[in-house]
């Protein structure tokens, strides 16, 4: 049986009120009390999976891999200029993020911001059930994690076989952010057989 993220946060704030009904005046409850409210903070949002890579290295077809359908466009003149945020939500929902704030976009302005308005992400909610348990980040080329904000915990690099690494690509793998629990995947796509 598995247990999911949100009965462990569940259990967690269970406990934690529990420990605070006792009032006892003991440190260790305290710092117990202390623990358990870090582990339902982050038990409250999934885990976000980065991915990095240089231009067409193929970070959109392994964030649709992820979910499970095609959801980001892959083509060769369809690249991302920006960050792009996917996390669950009830319906289909698509904001604009800039300096000015959120915007969230209908079918009629998906076509461009108003003029002033310097595009920094995307973020896209999705009635996805996979996203549920994680979200993700679709980076473009270049991106620099900031390890400040926390961007994710997970980051996937995408390379190509037949392309040597560049030396953005060779700098990412060997600093990568310091972040306290991130996990650094390589994914090589197979070639396609020649014709």
């Amino acid at each position: 049986m598995s247990i999911t993220a949100r009965e462990l946060a569940f259990l967690a704030a269970d406990a934690r009120l529990r420990l605070e009904k006792l009032a006892l005046p003991e440190p260790a409850v305290k710092i117990c009390i202390t623990a358990l409210q870090r582990m339902e903070q982050l038990l409250a949002h999934p885990p976000r999976v980065a991915i990095m890579g240089e231009v067409n290295s193929g970070k959109t077809s392994v964030a649709d891999l992820l979910l499970g359908s095609s959801v980001l466009p892959a083509s060769v003149v369809s690249n991302t200029h920006v960050p792009i945020s996917i996390s669950y939500s009830e319906s289909l929902t698509l904001d604009a993020v800039t300096q000015q704030g959120r915007q969230r976009l209908t079918d009629a302005q998906t076509d461009g911001l108003p003029a002033g308005h310097q595009l920094k992400r995307i973020e896209i909610g999705l009635p996805e059930e996979r996203l549920h348990t994680f979200e993700i980040l679709d980076t473009p080329s270049g991106y620099q994690p900031d390890a400040n904000q926390r961007d994710a915990h997970i980051f996937i690099c995408c390379t190509l076989p037949a392309r040597p690494w560049t030396e953005s690509q060779r700098a990412l793998r060997s600093a990568p952010p310091p972040l306290r629990s991130s996990h650094h995947l390589r994914i090589r796509p197979q070639q396609p057989p020649s014709a």
